[in-house]
Parts: structure tokens; sequence; C-alpha cells
């Protein structure tokens, strides 16, 4: 039998192609605009598609990184845009793929200019902690909207400038895990940009 969190679960990832922009849907129309390429979101976890709805809600290409593996969306969409123009690209995902296009990412002259991490295990809340931001969140800003955190994150990337240059220059700590409990997660919030 289905349990009420698992028909939920299902229900917003069922969602989240409606909002991402499937042909013949309509977006919500919110005055803004967001300069992304793409938003990648892991479609294992709640909190990542309540995030790309969130931003699909702006306009924004949402795409899902399948069983985590970010393969096929490098070879099909971020590596030939890249190779076009560096485009930004943004994301709540595992650390696996923050990682694996931040080493692509800097041959095309892109880096990390957001980097968030956030831990959640079952019966606690969620931790956050920002590795690199310039007006992004404030790890204690995300702990007080509690389970809403996604749409926080998604608020501020949809504002955030990816326009603005100089913002950062080094790695990101995406390689580093943070030491958590067996039964925890860590999701990652990004935006790669030109620098």
């Amino acid at each position: 039998m289905t349990s009420r969190r698992e028909f939920l679960q299902g229900a917003t990832l069922a969602a989240v192609p409606l909002v991402a922009g499937v042909p013949g849907i309509a977006r919500a129309d919110t005055g803004e605009i967001t300069a992304y390429h793409a938003v990648l979101i892991d479609d294992r976890h709640a909190a990542a598609r309540a995030f790309g709805a969130a931003l699909a809600g702006r306009g924004s290409r949402v795409l899902p990184v399948l069983h985590g593996d970010v393969t096929a969306l490098w070879l099909g969409e971020i590596g030939p845009a890249w190779r076009r123009a560096p485009v930004p690209v943004a994301g709540l995902t595992r650390p696996g793929v923050l990682f694996c296009l931040e080493q692509l990412a800097w041959a095309q002259g892109l880096r990390v200019v957001l980097h968030a991490e956030h831990v959640e295990a079952p019966l606690q809340a969620t931790q956050h902690v920002v590795h690199a931001c310039a007006a992004g969140p404030v790890a204690q800003d995300l702990a007080l909207r509690g389970p809403l955190w996604p749409t926080q994150v998604a608020d501020v990337m949809a504002r955030f400038d990816t326009t603005r240059r100089g913002v950062r220059t080094g790695p990101s700590c995406a390689a580093l895990l943070p030491a958590m409990s067996a039964d925890a997660e860590l999701l990652t919030s990004w935006i790669i940009a030109a620098v």
C-alpha cells in the first residue's frame, strides 16, 4: 500500500515536468527573469523537486539529473552550451554533480559562484552551511524557513546576478563531505557562472 508520504513525493515529481516547460503548459509569469541556461535537480529528493518547481515557475528550464548521473545532461545540454558561450547553470543536487560540472567548467572560464550544503536527516531539522556566496542565502535564514528552505534558495537564485564578475575564483568545497550521520543525505545548491 502506498503511504501518504510516497504519494506526495510522487505527485511532486510528476508535477515538475509540467511546470518545467513541457510544450503547451504555461508557466507563471512573475516578472522575474532568470538567466540560467538550465537548472539541474536531483529528482530523487523532494527538496530538489520543490526547488525546481519554484524556479520553473519563474521561467527557468529545469532538468532532472536522473539517478544522480549528469553524463547525459553534460553530453546533450551543458557541454554544447558551454562550448558556444559561458552560460550560467544552477542546481540543487548531490555533491557529485557539482564536482563533475565544476571540473568541466574551469576549461570554459566558468567558476562556482554560489555553493551551499544542506544535510537532511530523518526527524531532524535540515542543517545548512553556505561556503561561497555573494548576496546569497545565510545558513541561519535557511534554518528559520524549516522545510520551506528549497523555496528560499530558489528565491536567492532567481535574483542572483550571474553577470557580476570576480565573485569567486577558487574551487568549491564540493569534494569535501561534512561529518554526518549514516541516515543523513547531503544536497548542495550551486551556481556556476563566468567570473
